[in-house]
This record gives C-alpha cells, structure tokens and sequence, in this order.
C-alpha cells in the first residue's frame, strides 16, 4: 500500500479541514478499489480533489453558475 499520512494529505488538500476524517475514508475506498500504487493514489487525489474542491463540496451541482 503507498503511504499517504496525514502531512502528505493536507499538502494535497489544503483547503479541506478534516483531513483525519478525509484519511480514514480513503483507506476504505483505497483498499475496495484497489488505489495501491503512487500514480493511483495521485490520479484520484488530483481528479478528485479538484472537482471537489479538496473534498469539500461533496454534494454534486448540475446548475449553472
């Protein structure tokens, strides 16, 4: 499994304040998906992250701006 600690994470994500709660989830999701290298790992963070906004709007918003 890549290591990904809690200092690692909130570089990725620095706008997200609950990184211990953000860690613990992707350990479910990194395991049951199987993100187990580093270039997983960071498509997901990146992908991920930046359509969330560092995992912060986790709802999805079809509506225009």
């Amino acid at each position: 499994m890549v290591e990904l600690n809690l200092e690692k994470l909130k570089k990725c994500v620095p706008n997200n304040k609950d990184h211990a709660g953000l860690m613990n989830a992707f350990n479910k999701v990194f395991e049951k998906y199987e993100i187990n290298t580093k270039e997983r790992v960071a498509g997901f963070l990146a992908q991920c992250g930046h359509e969330s906004l560092d995992f912060t709007v986790l709802k999805e918003n079809l509506n225009k701006h």
